[in-house]
């Protein structure tokens, strides 16, 4: 008994401590995924520096509690968590491309830069591009204005030829 005990607060602070350097973490109900669909998600998450996580809610709701985000608590029903250190929006995006295929999944709560996301906030987030796809959006934003300017000069300096 002792064992399982000191199993389970090893298993709590490994947890808290992913929780705690995450950039971001997405909580979801999996209840009827397949095995491949979970195992094809886990790898995804792994290419961009994610992890997945299913046990108990006990531990998970202990792991928040003890964590710099106390703000999850009381995860009830078939839980997993995905953690991600890398790219803050991969977790919301693959989760939300899993709800296109499966109508049954449901994010439950969420956490961007330390805060709480709402369930309606998630699947926007979700639709967002990730980093580098809004620097080269601000980028041709930025371009475009002397883009623009240039080619005022170039006809200001045909006209007067």
């Amino acid at each position: 008994m002792k064992k399982v005990i000191e199993g389970k607060i090893k298993s709590v602070e490994e947890l808290k401590n992913e929780i705690n350097s995450a950039k971001s973490i997405v909580i979801f109900e999996y209840l009827g995924l397949t095995a491949k669909k979970i195992s094809d998600l886990r790898k995804t998450l792994h290419n961009a520096n994610a992890k997945m996580y299913v046990c108990k809610n006990n531990i998970f709701n202990r792991a928040f509690k003890d964590s710099n985000n106390p703000q999850i608590t009381n995860l009830k029903g078939p839980t997993a968590v995905i953690i991600s250190k890398g790219d803050e929006i991969v977790a919301f995006r693959e989760i939300s491309e899993l709800l296109k295929e499966f109508k049954f999944i449901n994010f439950k709560s969420g956490i961007l830069d330390g805060s709480v996301v709402g369930i309606d906030k998630l699947q926007t987030i979700a639709s967002l591009p990730n980093k580098n796809g809004l620097l080269s959006m601000l980028l041709s934003v930025l371009k475009a204005g002397i883009t623009k300017f240039a080619f005022a000069l170039n006809e200001v300096k045909s006209t007067k030829n």
